[in-house]
């Protein structure tokens, strides 16, 4: 589409300006949009500089898109604007002499006039300075879990006093051992060895890794060059956490059971909210097998079958399931009972069996005697 002409009318002395549309009809510019560019000044070579065209305003308070140029630069100088389609984009001037900055701003249906602001540096050559590293995580927050975790490292806000910083050179690392020489200013630096996986390139400003199937501290350091050879680096702590796992056993029909009467304890709704160590849970149930208390097929699997006798029969047996991952285990369960890991079963007495009766304990039958190799009482 071709660019519709502005046309000034002088009323009373005012101009009005108005824009020639594509149906012949006029409109003012007056609907257009405004960009306010913010005012000149003047800062040393180095200075960064922060631009805001957050006054820029639409007539009809239509939400503004930003579009910000510069129109020109000293001689030799490399300096560009960094975040140039937000509201408050920065320059770092690198050579003496004006920076031209130009603004536009956009409703979604038209876009404003340009607006102008002008940067002056003085100071003339300088001596080339290092970059500023400046070193974070992605959310603020640096943490990750083990084994299936995934973190993305930032350091976009490392800055120079002298270059772009799509000119400077980054280098991050692992720190996996001599961290005291690396990393002097990190406080109790002691990571793990275990090296992480990078799923992007480590030259990148915000590289992302998967954690180690380890808990305890991730070391990393970030190393920034400029193209006059300067460097600066700094280091950050990752910690690599556990969720311990949860403990849940199903309650079975009914608070108590006849001795040497089987009832079953399913603890295998369980789980880890570290999906890694799900399959890797171990399992023991309490109190311990012995010769009164059988389970089958084991104390250590998620679902066992029990059945209880002699010492315990007439008495209220509390069963606890404790689970572990590979690196905690679940709260223990509380004295009382209380909560998903415990069932509480009353152990009764029944009246003696028969010679010939299938029996697991000698109280079962009336002869005291279960022969446990046939299984009868005797």
């Amino acid at each position: 589409m071709r660019s519709r002409p502005a046309v000034a009318v002088w009323l009373g002395g005012l101009a009005l300006a108005l824009v020639a549309t594509h149906c012949g009809e006029q409109e003012a510019i007056g609907s257009l949009p405004v960009a306010e560019a913010g005012f000149d000044r003047v800062v040393s070579i180095g200075t960064e500089v922060r631009f805001d065209g957050a006054l820029s305003a639409d007539p009809a308070g239509a939400t503004l898109t930003y579009a910000w140029r510069l129109r020109s630069r000293p001689a030799e100088s490399q300096a560009a604007l960094i975040a140039a389609e937000t509201a408050t984009p920065r320059l770092v001037p690198d050579r003496a002499g004006t920076y031209l900055v130009e603004l536009v701003v956009d409703n979604g249906r038209r876009r404003s006039l340009p607006d102008l602001v002008a940067v002056r540096a003085t100071g003339g050559t300088t001596t080339n300075q290092p970059p500023v590293v400046v070193v974070g995580c992605q959310g603020g927050g640096c943490t990750v879990a083990h084994g299936d975790g995934t973190l993305t490292l930032v350091g976009n806000q490392t800055t120079d006093p002298n270059d772009a910083v799509q000119t400077l050179v980054f280098a991050w690392s692992q720190v996996v051992s001599d961290c005291a020489t690396q990393c002097p200013g990190l406080t109790g630096c002691a990571p793990l060895t275990d090296a992480v996986t990078w799923t992007s390139a480590t030259s990148v400003q915000n590289p992302s890794f998967d954690a180690p199937d380890a808990v305890g501290t991730l070391v990393f350091r970030l190393e920034v060059t400029d193209p006059g050879g300067l460097a600066d680096a700094d280091c950050l702590s990752v910690t690599v956490t556990n969720n311990p796992p949860v403990v849940v056993v199903q309650q079975p029909g009914g608070t108590s059971r006849a001795e040497g009467e089987a009832f079953q304890l399913d603890g295998s709704s369980s789980g880890d909210y570290d999906t890694v160590d799900v399959a890797r849970l171990t399992y023991l149930w309490s109190p311990p097998p012995s010769a009164d208390l059988i389970y089958t097929p084991s104390h250590t699997a998620p679902v066992v079958t029990v059945r209880a006798g002699n010492s315990l029969r007439g008495t209220t047996v509390q069963f606890k399931l404790a689970v572990s991952d590979p690196f905690a285990t679940a709260e223990p369960c509380s004295a009382s009972c209380a909560g998903t890991c415990c069932v509480a079963m009353q152990i009764t007495t029944i009246a003696g069996k028969a010679a010939g009766e299938t029996c697991y304990f000698d109280s079962e039958c009336q002869s005291a005697d279960c022969d446990e190799s046939a299984g009868q009482c005797q």
